[in-house]
């Protein structure tokens, strides 16, 4: 049997340190638990240690960071200490399915795939939804058509089994990055890989806590997003992607504007920063900050007019740039306050 490493990022997880013994209630048993303390300022790290003593009968590895790092370079530490054929990044605060390795590793290794990713159920509060593989996904046929459905991945790090040979290959990581670690880490899983399984079945379980939500006052918030801008495009263009993907990517940054600007504390100098930077991004990306001088066929639901059968692909292109389209109409006030504080930076130099 291949070893599977299970790494976990731990900070200030003290209360549910307990959730890792289900790990070795997997059904599957070939693993190893990689648990990184990222200088926590509660018990963790002491708990971790109690933890593996605990279970001194299992393959586990604690490791504490001399430094905070973050989430994201903390789960490259985990990769380094790591030693398995295929690894898998888990959350504390969440569950899994029993059956998780086990049916993910079946269907990576039938498919003979770079990576899995499968279904999870969503938890907030009272409420559990199910947050599916999307059909579009499901339906292609080559992984050259799932990379052209990009923007309809889930970008979450912990419904993901890779091999690692894959991740050493094209020297993929979490950048250094208080916001977008996660969607940078897909972003190279997708456009490098050359073949992707997918298990429809949810299999994970993730808990949003009302604690565990990005700090929206933070500069590194911003720098996160200036990173996440650049590096999609710079990706694409590598890849060889982004003659067929810019339009849709134009107007997805335009979207995730609207969201970015809501979270800024309202009249903030973060939200300032954020506009004027999101401006001069846009000028020169040539990304038109008014979503009715985008051409008609994208503006209008002309997806409707195409067979599924004879052109799924270009349907499912006029399709999604329709609903950005359909979903910034109600944004222009956004766009014209970033035009509005583009405008008095221009007076003021």
């Amino acid at each position: 049997m291949s070893l599977v490493s299970v790494i976990v990022p731990c900070y200030n997880v003290s209360s549910f340190i307990g959730n890792l013994s289900s790990v070795f209630e997997q059904s599957y048993k070939e693993l190893e638990l990689i648990l990184v303390d990222d200088c926590s300022s509660d018990d963790t790290w002491q708990k971790l240690q109690e933890f593996k003593q605990a279970h001194s009968d299992k393959r586990i590895i604690v490791h504490h960071n001399e430094q905070n790092l973050g989430v994201g370079l903390t789960r490259n530490k985990g990769f380094a200490l790591s030693s398995g054929e295929f690894v898998v990044f888990w959350d504390a605060d969440d569950q899994i399915e029993p059956d998780y390795i086990e049916k993910m590793l079946s269907q990576l290794n039938q498919k003979q795939a770079d990576f899995v990713c499968c279904a999870y159920y969503f938890h907030e509060g009272a409420q559990v939804s199910v947050v599916p593989v999307e059909h579009e996904l499901l339906e292609s046929k080559t992984t050259l058509e799932i990379k052209h459905h990009f923007f309809n991945f889930m970008c979450a790090v912990w419904n993901k089994l890779v091999r690692r040979s894959f991740i050493e290959q094209y020297n993929i990581s979490f950048p250094d990055s208080a916001y977008g670690e996660e969607r940078v880490w897909t972003m190279q899983l997708v456009l490098n890989a050359n073949n992707i399984a997918f298990v429809e079945e949810p299999l994970y379980h993730y808990f949003r806590f009302p604690n565990s939500m990005t700090s929206w006052s933070n500069i590194r918030v911003l720098d996160g997003i200036s990173y996440l801008l650049q590096f999609s495009e710079q990706l694409f263009h590598q890849k060889g992607m982004f003659d067929d993907l810019v339009d849709e990517w134009k107007l997805r940054c335009l979207y995730d504007a609207t969201k970015w600007w809501f979270k800024f504390p309202n009249g903030s100098d973060l939200q300032c920063q954020f506009a004027l930077r999101f401006y001069d991004f846009c000028q020169k990306q040539n990304i038109e900050l008014v979503w009715q001088k985008y051409p008609f066929y994208v503006r209008a639901p002309l997806y409707r007019l195409l067979s599924k059968k004879l052109n799924l692909k270009l349907r499912w292109k006029l399709k999604c740039s329709y609903n950005c389209c359909k979903a910034l109409r109600n944004y222009n006030d956004i766009f014209g306050a970033i035009l509005d504080i583009a405008q008095k930076r221009s007076k003021q130099q």
